[in-house]
């Protein structure tokens, strides 16, 4: 009979242990659940982010453009390596390309800022600068004569 409760004690004591070892694994499944239910919230934000800065990029791009063309010039201002931004969104993890999409929104706002400025300059120019002549039809006689006499 001793040797029968001796059996029944050490069976209590490693369902005890078993028990515990149970709770504490439970208390970091909890944990793993809760730190999952962040991170996909940290990646909703991330994507929400990433899709808002490429409106902004795609917005961006096509002021440029049409600035661009409306002053009928290139090479102004911009990066040295022309590099689209769907090559940028190709380059490495996640957070890395929203790190060069921020970048390539900043190049671009300097790029348009300098295209604006450009264009308001030429824009100012051409308000002030006379576009009609002064006279209708063809000139018919000389103001000056070869002796240097007004006729």
């Amino acid at each position: 009979m001793a040797f029968l409760g001796l059996i029944s004690f050490l069976v209590a004591v490693g369902l005890g242990f078993h028990y515990a070892s149970m709770v504490i694994k439970l208390g970091n499944f909890s944990a793993l659940q809760a730190e999952n239910v962040e991170l996909k919230v940290e990646e909703k934000n991330l994507e929400v982010s990433n899709k808002k800065l490429d409106m902004k990029l795609s917005d961006l791009e096509t002021m440029s453009e049409n600035l661009a063309s409306m002053m009928q010039t290139s090479g102004i201002g911009g990066s040295a390596i022309d590099r689209p931004t769907s090559d940028l969104l190709r380059e490495g993890p996640g957070d890395l390309n929203i790190e060069l999409m921020k970048d390539r929104v900043n190049e671009l706002e300097s790029h348009l800022g300098t295209l604006q400025t450009k264009m308001e300059l030429r824009i100012r120019r051409a308000r002030i600068t006379p576009s009609i002549w002064p006279i209708n039809g063809p000139i018919l006689s000389p103001f000056w004569s070869k002796d240097g006499s007004i006729r």
